[in-house]
């Protein structure tokens, strides 16, 4: 559910004090906004959100699990507040008929009355090609991975959804209009754009999306637990809006969560060329070659109360690389990790190339090691394979 709420805001000035008992954010500018109407003591208590209708205990019944939240970007953006809340209900019981599916409500926080609405019976589809087609959507496949592109007319724009399905199964895949590394200096990967009415529109970048999602399942019979949306923001005027629109993803990304095994490597007296493979599900990183520094470089290692204490360390340099059989993949994050003694793990420093592609890591060890144990977590490979679609027809 969105809520915008439309009324004056109780504003207090940069350094000043919010009351004690309000729910408040900060503009960019230092000034606070107070939030009177939705308490987060209400949210918290379990009392703020009830679901009526057939079958239903008089009384109502309360989420199993839910999440409220507001923006202060939209704010700033667009002049009023936006709550977002996200509820999922179990039902004591299906409804037996389609006549029972009318009829539901939910009382909301302080609203004085419900808010109404119906449940309909979900459509199932014998493929993904006419789930689309039945959907107003798009779709687009390569290498056994598929994209449905749909789109919604909302004030802000058009906002595209897209659900990835993959034949192997749980795909953990990004759809990314920024590199999702660890460095935030990195270069941006190309953005999805759409286009129509003969102009390109750009992504309305805002720092929380006004659609907020979690990226929850699509829920046809024929997604299942792989499907998994993505939401994106485009800046269309609303008398620009009626299409058809043509869909261009510029990549996806493989995101594994996966720990490697752990790799010992020798420290080389100048550098030695190596091939060593550390194998993920959706592609491996090679070490390409091993450098022993010839200057101790800069540590700061953590002692007592988390004060980083600089230090001289000797130091090794790894080059790295994306690599897989039959996809162009590019290594856009990583984490690497060696061990210095007992059960103690030490995360190493990640360097980036030009192109954002993440190219090495400057590993320090102790004087007088001769070898190095490193693991590695966190890769997300960019597979530079553009999906194109046209959606003819915008909800």
């Amino acid at each position: 559910m969105v809520l915008d709420d439309y009324g004056e805001v109780q504003k207090i000035p940069a350094g000043g004090e919010p009351p004690a008992d309000s729910r408040y954010f900060t503009l960019s500018d230092g000034t606070m906004i107070v939030s009177k109407k939705y308490q987060d003591e209400l949210w918290k208590s379990g009392e703020g959100l009830f679901l009526t209708g057939p079958g239903i205990p008089e009384g109502g019944i309360k989420p199993v699990e839910s999440v409220y939240a507001d923006y202060s970007a939209y704010f700033e953006e667009y002049g009023n507040i936006r709550y977002i809340i996200e509820a999922r209900f179990e039902l004591p019981s299906a409804p037996v008929s389609e006549e029972l599916l009318s009829g539901y409500a939910i009382r909301l926080f302080d609203f004085e009355k419900p808010v109404e609405f119906a449940l309909k019976s979900v459509p199932e589809y014998g493929t993904l090609e006419e789930l689309a087609k039945e959907e107003n959507g798009s779709i687009d496949t390569h290498d056994g991975i598929s994209i449905i592109s749909m789109g919604e007319k909302v004030k802000e724009g058009i906002l595209i959804s897209w659900y990835v399905y993959s034949e192997e199964g749980k795909p953990s895949i990004a759809i990314s209009y920024k590199t999702p590394s660890l460095d935030t200096d990195t270069p941006p990967l190309d953005m999805p754009t759409i286009s129509g009415n003969g102009r390109q529109y750009e992504i309305k970048a805002l720092s929380a999306n006004p659609y907020w999602d979690n990226l929850g399942n699509y829920r046809l019979s024929d997604i299942k637990q792989y499907g998994r949306r993505l939401r994106c923001l485009f800046e269309v005027p609303q008398e620009e809006q009626d299409g058809p629109f043509q869909i261009h993803i510029p990549g996806i990304t493989f995101l594994n969560s996966e720990e490697s095994a752990p790799v010992t490597l020798p420290v080389p007296e100048d550098y030695e060329e190596l091939n060593e493979t550390i194998p993920w599900r959706d592609g491996s990183v090679r070490i390409l070659g091993i450098t022993r520094m010839k200057e101790p470089q800069t540590a700061k290692n953590q002692e007592g109360q988390g004060n980083a204490i600089a230090a001289e360390r000797p130091a090794i340099y790894i080059d790295v690389a994306a690599v897989h059989e039959d996809r162009e993949l590019a290594l856009k994050a990583l984490l690497c990790q060696s061990k210095v003694g007992g059960s103690r793990w030490e995360r190493q420093r990640y360097e980036f190339d030009e192109k954002g592609n993440l190219s090495g890591f400057r590993i320090f060890y102790k004087e007088g090691d001769t070898e190095v144990t490193l693991k590695f977590h966190g890769a997300a490979f960019y597979w530079n394979q553009p999906y194109e679609m046209q959606i003819d027809k915008i909800k």
